[in-house]
């Protein structure tokens, strides 16, 4: 099956506001969750379901004490986790001996080379549905967006008047 992908806008710096330029990024309509991996990884080996299940919880475990300890854990074949560290307070002087407020950022996942490589034969088509890039064939409201999302406030009898967002000229009806 191909991978579905839609056009977004680039966001550009202020000195090239007048060059409009699109990125692709993938449409994902399902998550696969641990049951459904449990069940594919079951299908093409001698594990049991719970067995993998197991294993799924107890690497689960180790990833997590490894990169407790300030390790980066390497999975062969499928890649490097590390931590990522933000300070909550700006450092003015590296010398400062004193710990600013150091936490966690994000964890970081590096791919393998060889899962790069099991993943050079994908197919890649456009959505059919595209919510992000219908402006760009001048075709307007196709999906009757302007009606459910009114571009005046609404207002029903037996409602009160429904403010608008601070944040768009939208409104969104009471229902």
């Amino acid at each position: 099956m191909a991978v579905q992908f839609e056009l977004y806008k680039t966001p550009m710096p202020k000195e090239k506001k007048n060059k409009v330029r699109y990125h692709a990024r993938p449409i994902s309509y399902e998550t696969v969750n641990t049951k459904k991996l449990v069940y594919r990884i079951h299908d093409r080996c001698s594990l049991s379901p719970s067995d993998v299940t197991a294993t799924l919880e107890e690497l689960k475990y180790e990833v997590a004490q490894c990169l407790k300890e300030g390790k980066k854990v390497h999975i062969d074949g499928l890649g490097y986790l590390q931590v990522t560290l933000s300070c909550e307070e700006e450092i003015r002087d590296p010398k400062d001996k004193r710990v600013h407020k150091v936490k966690l950022k994000a964890i970081k996942f590096k791919a393998d080379k060889e899962l790069k490589a099991e993943l050079s034969d994908m197919e890649f088509h456009r959505s059919k549905y595209r919510p992000h890039s219908a402006g760009l064939s001048g075709s307007g409201d196709r999906y009757g967006i302007d009606k459910v999302f009114c571009r005046k406030p609404t207002y029903h009898p037996k409602r009160l008047p429904v403010p608008l967002r601070n944040d768009t000229n939208y409104c969104i009806p009471p229902y």
